[in-house]
């Protein structure tokens, strides 16, 4: 769902806190999704993905991904800085060096209690050459899950062929 105003930021907010709240509640941690994109390496920031994870937020979240555009609002000066330097909070990604120093560089962000993917599969192939053990997400979730993420290329395709794409998005209520 698209996140583009201040009031859209602040119940999203909302909903990450009682989300904390309740895994705090029953002594588990929750678990939060998170993937920075912008238009170029050279450029800042335009989009922030933030998505509870499904195991844990089905019935509250329905599976969405919140997806906040950064040329639109500031979601960190409403909250948003909060919630990724929460230590209650895991926040999962994949390939967090550029992230981080984006975050870092532009908003002052510096996330806490950070799971990459990508370090644990460094970790997981440790081997004694310097050969790059870089791994790509979707190569990530089938080598370790069987899982076969298709929507990728027909993104790509999709975002290649057709410049009005990003407009076709559901709001958040």
């Amino acid at each position: 769902m698209l996140v583009e105003s201040a009031e859209q930021v602040l119940h999203l907010v909302q909903l990450l806190d009682a989300f904390a709240a309740q895994h705090a509640a029953v002594g588990s941690e929750a678990l939060v999704g998170v993937d920075c994109e912008g238009i170029s390496r050279q450029r800042n920031l335009s989009l922030i993905q933030v998505s509870p994870t499904p195991l844990t937020a089905q019935i509250a979240f329905n599976g969405a991904c919140f997806v906040i555009d950064l040329l639109r609002v500031n979601p960190f000066s409403l909250g948003l800085k909060r919630i990724l330097e929460e230590t209650k909070i895991v926040k999962i990604f994949h390939d967090f060096c550029e992230d981080t120093s984006a975050l870092v560089n532009q908003y002052d962000v510096h996330c806490s209690k950070v799971f990459d993917s990508q370090v644990a599969h460094r970790k997981l192939t440790a081997e004694p050459s310097h050969r790059d053990q870089n791994i790509s997400l979707n190569a990530c979730l089938q080598h370790y899950l069987g899982v076969q993420n298709d929507f990728k290329a027909s993104m790509n395709k999709e975002m290649g062929t057709n410049p009005a794409l990003w407009w076709k998005v559901t709001y958040i209520a």
